[in-house]
């Protein structure tokens, strides 16, 4: 990672900045990439290449747009923690990539076909179906405000009032890569 970063001086210089955000409330000065990427962590790193490149992208769409896909991402991510903890990791690529057909405006299908995701992710994505579609399914319907559809499944209010404004919160202070 470390020589890859290095290659791309605009990549790396996004690192830095983004270690140095208010969300690491940093102490200590930088010494390398190498040391960004410890003091960062894997997680850390996975989720800032992942905003990274989804911002790459950005076609003269609404930053509103990305900050959705950021909330999805962290709020299906924290309600895996707190109720099917192996699914953790991949709900926030889940939610994050639930706004790619908006992104690209191009059908979902099409775009999934040219990515190697797992058949889960595929399905919650496509029909929210399996366990991620159920969670992303959740998000999506406490965006949207189905008060009805979410108490009808059973969904625990406190946590999802929690998990949303802490992805909020933690959209905030990620949005400005």
């Amino acid at each position: 990672l470390e020589v890859t970063l290095a290659c791309d001086v605009a990549l790396s210089y996004k690192l830095l900045r983004y270690v140095n955000s208010a969300a690491f409330s940093l102490r200590r000065e930088i010494e390398s990439l190498k040391d960004a990427i410890v003091l960062a962590g894997f997680d850390t790193i996975r989720h800032w290449a992942a905003l990274v490149l989804l911002h790459s992208v950005n076609s003269g769409k609404p930053r509103e747009l990305f900050r959705t896909g950021m909330v999805r991402a962290r709020m299906c991510e924290r309600l895996a923690e707190l109720n099917a903890p192996p699914l953790r990791s991949q709900m926030f690529i889940t939610g994050l990539f639930s706004v790619l057909d908006a992104v690209f405006d191009i059908d979902m299908e099409r775009l999934l076909d040219e990515v190697p995701l797992t058949a889960p992710i595929k399905f919650a994505l496509l029909a929210q179906e399996g366990r991620h579609g159920a969670i992303l399914k959740q998000v999506m319907q406490y965006e949207r405000g189905d008060w009805d559809a979410l108490l009808a499944a059973g969904a625990d209010r406190a946590q999802l009032v929690g998990a949303y404004l802490e992805a909020v919160d933690w959209a905030d202070r990620h949005i400005a890569l």
